[in-house]
């Protein structure tokens, strides 16, 4: 491979040198602990490439170096005047000092060289490493799955992908004290949205991330970057599924209840309609009812209505209340039984009928009429009760009997008044 072409190729797919820079700020926050000495740190990158690294570095007061086996790469460095030469990353580190160095990184090389040659390259930084230095290996995601199935093998210098899980294991099984995932380059919007799909939950984890280890060191240089080391960065592919499946959830929940609603409206409405209807009925009704109370004909029956109300309830209450079991009497004739019985309901409704009768003089004009009838009857029945006499020759009573039938009643017999008559007697 040409030197020219990788040189091309990184220009094309891996992103300009400012955005490469922006991505690496990313980093800072292990940086600023370790740059706090009297003294600048030391510090070697590995495959520098184009020396963005070496930038940021030296800007945040490292004596930083970098070696890089494609001469393409390492003529840009020499164009901004950055310290790199061209060199193997393992025999760069093979030729450090023991604890001499304050940071070793290494951003996208694993991917490029063999499994073995990966775990001498984490032994080399170790051993290179001051107490409390930190190793930084930037790689490609394989929880990206796009990146995973298609884009690492864009790179024809591509090895294999190496997962997190696997790349932290070496660091820890080298000797490192505490390692640390960071995820780069995600969608910073991605989280904030409420829904998520699926073309998201496949693109949508870190593209790359890289692996932070410490080597051991004293208890307070250690504290200095535990901010760093408790931080969370990135996105991963669980995350995103999770929030998938709840965003899916949601909107099952959402189609549910509008379905609900639906199977719920006709019926509602239907209800909603009929109720309408008996109000409209109710409300009617309510009219016809008043203009019928206000009307001539409902104002002049009025009395007459009251009259027979209060006569009803009179003979509810006389039907309530229980009797004595009356007598045996002697058979009496048709007018011997309705007169006491028209007497009595008579006399008895007369507290209430006489301040009605008194109200009402019409009223009262009207039953002095039959009153007068009833005297009129009255004569008609003597003058028969006489002829009756004369024609059987002996005496006869009330009702015309003869003294055979008049013998079957005496002692039963009392000289009565006519019901009205003795009513109005009593006014």
């Amino acid at each position: 491979m040409s030197d020219s072409f990788y040189r091309a190729f990184e220009e094309r797919y891996r992103g300009s040198r400012e955005m490469i820079k922006a991505r690496q700020q990313a980093y800072l926050p292990f940086l600023k602990p370790l740059a706090d000495t009297t003294q600048p740190p030391l510090a070697l990158d590995l495959g520098c490439g184009r020396g963005e690294w070496l930038e940021v570095l030296l800007e945040n007061g490292f004596a930083a170096r970098g070696v890089d086996l494609d001469a393409g790469m390492l003529e840009a460095c020499e164009a901004l005047g950055l310290p790199a030469e061209k060199g193997e990353a393992i025999a760069a580190l093979q030729a450090l000092d023991d604890d001499s160095q304050a940071l070793v990184s290494g951003f996208h090389i694993v991917e490029h060289i063999p499994f073995e040659s990966a775990q001498v390259l984490i032994s080399e930084a170790l051993r290179a490493l001051r107490p409390g230095g930190i190793l930084i290996l930037e790689t490609p995601n394989p929880e990206n799955i796009v990146v995973a199935g298609s884009s690492f093998y864009l790179d024809p210098t591509h090895e294999r992908p190496l997962p997190h899980q696997l790349l932290s294991f070496m660091a820890e099984f080298s000797g490192f004290a505490r390692t640390r995932v960071i995820r780069l380059q995600e969608d910073p919007q991605l989280l904030a949205r409420e829904e998520i799909g699926v073309l998201d939950v496949l693109t949508g984890a870190s593209p790359d991330y890289a692996i932070v280890a410490q080597k051991q060191a004293p208890e307070e240089q250690m504290a200095a970057l535990d901010e760093a080391f408790s931080r969370h960065y990135g996105v991963a592919l669980d995350t995103l599924a999770r929030k998938y499946d709840a965003s899916v959830d949601h909107r099952i929940n959402q189609m549910l209840v509008m379905q609900l609603e639906q199977v719920v409206a006709a019926p509602l409405a239907q209800a909603q309609e009929r109720i309408a209807r008996l109000e409209r009925e109710r409300d009617q009704a309510l009219e016809q009812r008043q203009a019928m109370l206000q009307s001539m004909s409902w104002r002049i029956t009025g009395p007459l209505r009251r009259a027979v109300l209060l006569a009803r309830k009179v003979r509810q209450v006389r039907i309530s209340i229980p009797r004595p079991r009356p007598r045996p009497r002697p058979r009496l004739g048709a007018a011997g039984r309705v007169r006491p019985v028209m007497a009595r309901a008579l006399l008895g409704m007369r507290s209430r009928l006489l301040p009605i009768v008194r109200k009402y003089p019409w009223l009262k004009a009207r039953l002095r009429r039959f009153r007068y009838l009833d005297h009129r009857l009255q004569g008609l029945f003597a003058r028969s009760k006489a002829d009756a006499s004369e024609l059987f020759g002996m005496p006869c009573d009330d009702d015309g009997l003869a003294p055979l039938a008049l013998g079957q009643r005496i002692g039963h017999q009392a000289e009565r008044k006519s019901p009205l008559e003795s009513w109005f007697s009593q006014q």
